[in-house]
């Protein structure tokens, strides 16, 4: 009898070893099939990673090229209308004047707006370095700032209201 018992009790663990190693195997398989996954999605990412890569530098690249092309023809605009306001082609009256020193206020506006886009890329690379200043009049920037705005109102039907505080602290930063 112990000897019935004792094939019974070896069959059954021999089916249960059976059954452990074949879940053994499709578990190796499974993990073989996992690892290649993720050794495709590894290439698939490195791949995308020198893609995007490529893409910045060509967009810094582009950048360059592109601010170098609006900065010629804008500094050309700031210099002549400085030229002609302060009177070396001719004679300017005051309302010229004033119309030719807001030329020159928005060209350099836009130049350091232009600087302001170069600035994103150095920002992405790293390589931006701020120019600080101390004891920025903020009433006064923001004046300048509002002078601005009136201008490019023009005609419109809008009123424009600023309420500004005449004791505002001097700070240090970079005014751009």
């Amino acid at each position: 009898h112990r000897d019935g018992v004792e094939r019974l009790r070896q069959k059954a663990l021999q089916a249960a070893l059976d059954q452990v190693r074949e879940s053994e195997a499709k578990l190796e398989i499974r993990v073989a099939e996992r690892t290649k996954q993720l050794e495709q999605k590894t290439i698939e990412l490195e791949a995308a990673k020198l893609e995007a890569e490529q893409a910045n530098s060509i967009k810094s690249q582009f950048l360059a090229v592109v601010s170098h092309e609006l900065r010629t023809p804008l500094n050309g605009i700031i210099n002549f209308s400085a030229f002609v306001s302060e009177g070396y082609l001719g004679p300017v009256n005051d309302k010229q004047r004033n119309a030719l020193n807001e030329v020159g206020k928005a060209g350099n506006h836009l130049l350091a707006l232009i600087n302001d886009v170069l600035d994103i890329s150095k920002i992405e690379s790293g390589s931006l370095k701020l120019f600080l200043e101390s004891d920025i009049d903020v009433g006064k920037e923001l004046s300048e700032v509002i002078q601005s705005s009136q201008s490019l109102l023009g005609t419109k039907p809008v009123e424009f209201v600023s309420e500004i505080a005449p004791d505002l602290p001097h700070i240090s930063g970079d005014k751009r």
